[in-house]
């Protein structure tokens, strides 16, 4: 059980750096990737407190919900944030 904690504790950190390159060089940007992933900690609390408010254990099956979880929110994210580019180019000549 240990060594799957660190294994999906390793994998997610190495995620977020990878996610974090990708949309460096998507985006062209340092500051939008950055914006984007400020969504993960807000996404990890509430998942948190969903497990402390429902007395769920953290276990395999929620690591990976955490992991989807993370996805979703940068995935949201992402969306935003392009739909405040369009926004801007559209405003500002």
């Amino acid at each position: 059980m240990r060594s799957s904690f660190q294994s999906f504790g390793i994998g997610l950190i190495l995620a977020i750096v990878l996610v974090y390159l990708i949309l460096m060089a998507q985006f062209a940007s340092f500051s939008d990737p950055f914006i984007i992933l400020l969504a993960i900690p807000p996404g990890l609390s509430g998942v948190i407190l969903f497990l402390m408010a429902t007395g769920t254990t953290l276990n395999v099956m929620s690591l990976m919900g955490v992991v989807m979880t993370t996805g979703i929110a940068v995935s949201n994210s992402i969306l935003i944030v392009q739909f405040v580019g369009t926004l801007r180019a559209h405003v500002v000549p």
